[in-house]
């Protein structure tokens, strides 16, 4: 069961009785003397006739090989963390927009050189635990991430990096194209790397790369998908050449695979 608005749980579905999709639902606490439904808040309960209460939970059943949205540049856009540049820039360098490819909403995000010519990398991050934890059960069988994006030239690459909870993150270089492209990259191929802490203390850029927790990351320890906290995608310097222009890359849905 994925759950919605802040809270998940981990549920045993019958699937003959409860087949994938959506669903509301109420929690019907008994005490001593009366029934109160949550979350309205309210007395009596669903089950009794003349219950009143208008307010659910919602919650998703899926199947254990489901693929997982974990980035959808739509509902996400509230949720980003993103490098700073200086103290005086407190804003993302990106765009959303749709894509041309199909219409669906997409982040154009900029390596910023126009503002910081000695930048050495870029990041957008984003909180997945709660994504992760919905699938506490089956998360070690995920096989792969699938990255749908394209770049301004085709020797534009970017990192994908998932950051467990003790720091330790994963991380593979993708090269991209000018055309749209569902980029395949197995969970094994990530390798042991450096996070992004985000968002970053104030001020300048202290503490700003994650190391590996110590211990981490030997040859009989691979990477926890349970443990994983964040998504990051990062862009950084390619080449001793500093470009005039900011590359971008457009970046639209990110799907864990099982």
């Amino acid at each position: 069961m994925e759950h919605t608005e802040g809270y998940t749980y981990s549920v045993s579905i019958d699937a003959g009785k409860f087949p994938e999709g959506w669903y509301e639902y109420a929690i019907t606490v008994k005490t001593n003397e009366s029934l109160i439904t949550f979350p309205s808040a309210i007395k009596g309960s669903p089950a009794v006739w003349g219950f009143t209460g208008k307010k659910f939970w919602k919650a998703k059943i899926v199947n254990p090989q489901t693929p997982m949205l974990l980035l959808n540049p739509e509902k996400e856009i509230n949720k980003l963390a993103f490098t700073r540049i200086g103290d005086n820039i407190r804003f993302g360098i990106f765009e959303m927009k749709p894509s041309d490819a199909d219409g669906r909403a997409v982040y154009r995000m900029y390596f910023p050189v126009s503002f910081d010519r000695s930048l050495d990398d870029y990041t957008i991050s984003l909180y997945v635990k709660d994504r992760i934890d919905s699938r506490n059960t089956t998360i070690q069988k995920a096989k792969s991430l699938k990255i749908n994006a394209r770049g301004s030239t085709n020797q534009v690459e970017a990192f994908i990096t998932l950051v467990e909870a003790d720091g330790t993150s994963w991380s593979k270089k993708i090269g991209l194209s000018k055309n749209w492209e569902d980029i395949i990259v197995p969970v094994d191929e990530l390798n042991l790397s450096r996070g992004v802490k985000l968002p970053q203390g104030f001020p300048q850029r202290w503490n700003y790369w994650i190391e590996p927790a110590e211990g981490r990351g030997g040859p009989d320890d691979p990477i926890q998908m349970d443990k994983v906290e964040r998504l990051q995608i990062s862009l950084r310097p390619s080449g001793d050449d500093v470009p005039e222009t900011n590359p971008w890359i457009e970046i639209g849905a990110v799907v864990l695979i099982f």
